[in-house]
């Protein structure tokens, strides 16, 4: 594992820089996944979506056959959509995901969204009038932690509130807060209480990442930057 790694609580090494797979069809996020391997980088933040899962799967699989890499030397997160928005299904969820990805476990789990929706048509979340239950879904998290199917457990977008009330109700805080950071929204009352908490914060859609036209250019030339810089 590189040396720019983070140490979370559970004392998993998550590596400083990871690669997005948000944006691009199944066949883009391949070879960006693969290009990424190559160039060192081994964290991959994984959307909750079969197609894209079973491709970065296949790669990951061909590296891992092939010696290349050791399953101990990269560090995957899945995400828990927000269709799944319930307690009943965090874990069967999970193993779908580990199903796809080809997998026993993954590094870090992380509630892609608090709000919930129905299941996607057409590609397309739909909102539901339904709140999602954040403490009954939290416990959940931890029983998937707890099996051994998810090293460390953290949540997207959740707001200063939200994640006290998970603190709070749950045995297990989170290790991970993924939300929007850079120059532009700093968010320092949530950066403050996540320090304060030993809760890893990980910056994601930096600005460059809205316009989808021109992601996988703009994804490779990162990689690069970052390399270089």
């Amino acid at each position: 594992m590189s040396k720019s790694t983070v140490e979370l609580r559970s004392g998993e090494k998550m590596p400083l820089f990871a690669v997005g797979t948000l944006l691009g069809s199944p066949r883009e996020i391949g070879i960006l996944v693969d290009f990424a391997l190559t160039m060192g980088l081994r964290h991959f933040d994984v959307v909750a979506a079969p197609e894209i899962e079973t491709t970065v799967g296949q790669v990951l699989s061909n590296w891992l056959l092939s010696g290349r890499i050791r399953r101990q030397e990269i560090f995957v997160t899945a995400k828990l959509p927000p269709h799944a928005m319930k307690s009943t299904r965090v874990k069967r969820f999970l193993l779908k995901s580990l199903l796809n990805l080809g997998l026993n476990y993954v590094d870090s789990y992380v509630i892609s969204s608090p709000i919930a929706c129905k299941e996607p048509f057409d590609g397309q979340p739909v909102a539901t009038k339904d709140r999602a239950n954040l403490p009954e879904i939290w416990a959940a998290m931890e029983e998937v932690e707890e099996e051994g199917l998810a090293r460390a457990l953290g949540v997207a977008h959740f707001s200063l509130q939200q994640i006290q009330k998970i603190r709070d109700s749950g045995k297990v805080k989170p290790q991970i807060v993924q939300m929007e950071f850079h120059p532009f929204l700093q968010e320092k009352s949530l950066v403050d209480f996540c320090k304060a908490n030993k809760i890893q914060i990980v910056a994601v859609v930096p600005p460059i990442f809205t316009d989808h036209q021109t992601v996988k250019y703009q994804n490779y030339l990162l990689l690069m930057l970052l390399l270089r810089y």
